[in-house]
């Protein structure tokens, strides 16, 4: 049987040790959903603006988020701020399920859904003129 050197395993029982208070630092920081978004509704051909950073709680002052946005056609997200923008046409009006991601600079992620309903509005009427 092979035996190890005494200062190896010390090598290796420190190593695994910094290991373990890295993830347990991840874990402790690890961003995660304070309160879910909730169903949202705006009205087409007007701006809509939502905050989606007071959903999260952010990690340390020395680490970064990153937003993203997905299942809306019509809706961007800033990946820096978390803000939420877009002015939906009478081509979205219906309801989207919208998720918001959160990755923080360890590759954590913390995820919300909601609806986000696009309201019909009566659009002004045309008037044609024809010769008679």
């Amino acid at each position: 049987m092979r035996r190890l050197k005494p200062i190896s395993l010390v090598s290796l029982i420190v190593s695994l040790f910094d290991a373990l208070l890295e993830v347990k630092k991840n874990i402790k920081n690890a961003t995660t959903v304070i309160t879910a978004i909730t169903a949202a509704s705006t009205d087409e051909n007007v701006a809509y603006p939502y905050d989606a950073s007071v959903n999260f709680n952010d990690v340390g002052i020395a680490d970064t988020a990153t937003y993203s946005l997905e299942g809306s056609s019509w809706a961007t997200i800033d990946s820096s701020t978390g803000e939420i923008t877009g002015t939906p046409s009478n081509d979205n009006v219906g309801t989207e399920t919208v998720s918001v991601t959160v990755t923080d600079a360890a590759g954590l992620k913390a995820t919300t859904s909601y609806d986000l309903t696009v309201n019909n509005t009566n659009d002004a009427a045309i008037i044609i003129a024809t010769d008679s």
